[in-house]
């Protein structure tokens, strides 16, 4: 007798076809956050070797922090440094400047973009350096109660300044892309005022959502908003590191204004930055809680 083989029935494939698509449904979102969470691991891992690479900047520099920017009038790629370039010699790879999470970012120690040398500009790097800590301060010697470019020193704080270094934010992801309009990306700093987009005129920016906390724009620098980066997971979170060499993941929430009101004995209402779920300090001159 000869034996007859016997095909699947369409029945039968329909049904491993079914289990198929349900065991996927099931796998991939687990493949996905595994992904992720390497992504962020690898993100934590960055900020810590950027978190070093200060550190050691400050021993070589009499316990100085880096200039977030140095420049000459009129201010290009010529007469301009960020802080990026001036860490350069403390790090061995220039991704441990990037997130792996962001979509719009590479590596740029230039003030302006220049794309026809491959050379990238001061809106491109996706782990920013805080405003507060490196660039908010002057010596205000016209007394006029702002910073003035050109006639107001920039006044680099000292390692000793700093109160509480466990909780002082140093270095946090921050939204990146493009230097020039209509993104006005400054990737290279953090401010912990906006969340999203990196300009009013970021074609990224979802409609009609307010980037910025407080209601108003972030416009200390320019056009551009000094925005941290929520990446991981789900743009919700974004890892933050500290003046004494630490990073740790947050939750965005917790890092920006609770909109609790400022205590009666605040002498400053930009001192609001501080008030924020997870205690952290952003905010160099705060002896008001």
């Amino acid at each position: 007798m000869r034996s007859v083989s016997r095909g699947f029935t369409l029945i039968e494939l329909l049904v491993v076809i079914a289990i198929i698509a349900i065991l996927a449904a099931i796998l991939f979102p687990v493949f996905a956050q595994v992904r992720e969470n390497a992504r962020k691991t690898q993100c934590a891992s960055n900020n810590k070797q950027m978190a070093t690479a200060m550190i050691a900047y400050t021993q070589d520099y009499e316990n100085n922090f880096p200039p977030s920017r140095a420049y000459v009038f009129p201010i290009n790629n010529q007469n301009a440094r960020i802080w990026v370039a001036m860490v350069k010699p403390y790090i061995k790879n220039e991704q441990i400047h990037l997130c792996p999470s962001a979509t719009d970012t590479r590596y740029g120690d230039l003030w302006d973009d220049e794309p026809q040398n491959n050379r990238w500009g001061r809106g491109w790097v996706s782990i920013g350096y805080s405003a507060h800590l490196s660039a908010g301060w002057c010596w205000d010697l016209n007394g006029n109660g702002q910073c003035d470019p050109g006639s107001d020193p920039i006044m680099i704080p000292n390692v000793s300044m700093v109160r509480e270094p466990s909780k002082m934010v140093m270095l946090a992801d921050s939204f990146s892309g493009p230097t020039p309009a209509p993104h006005n990306c400054r990737g290279y700093l953090i401010d912990n005022d906006c969340v999203l987009g990196c300009s009013n005129t970021d074609p990224r920016r979802p409609a009609g959502v307010q980037p910025c906390t407080t209601g108003t724009l972030n416009t200390i620098f320019g056009a551009g908003y000094l925005s941290l980066g929520l990446y991981h997971p789900r743009n919700e979170g974004l890892v933050v590191s500290f003046a004494d060499g630490h990073a740790k993941w947050y939750r965005g929430r917790a890092v920006v204004y609770n909109g609790r009101p400022l205590p009666p004995q605040c002498n400053t209402t930009a001192l609001y930055r501080d008030m924020n779920d997870a205690g952290l300090r952003w905010m160099l001159f705060n002896n008001c809680f």
